[in-house]
């Protein structure tokens, strides 16, 4: 199995965010990793009413199901906000 510890400080770092979509700059990720990807639909008008408390707990149960697996699997998670 190959050691991935290092695996984010040797991708390539992008000059562009226009480099984002181009696919021959994309990098295969780990085959042991996974990758979960959420939207809180209409956030951005919920904070603006000031239903931030309601986008906040949908990220917290996004991250509670993240944790869920990890544990269950025993992968590694990495949470952005």
């Amino acid at each position: 199995m190959r050691d991935n510890r290092h695996f984010y400080r040797n991708i390539k770092q992008l000059e562009k965010f226009s480099e984002a979509v181009e696919a021959n700059l994309h990098q295969a990720l780990p085959h042991d990793w996974w990758v979960v990807v959420a939207d809180v639909a209409d956030s951005t008008s919920a904070i603006a009413v000031g239903d931030y408390k309601k986008v906040n707990k949908v990220g917290g149960c996004l991250h509670r199901c993240g944790s869920e697996c990890r544990q269950r699997n025993q992968h590694p998670i990495r949470v952005w906000w």
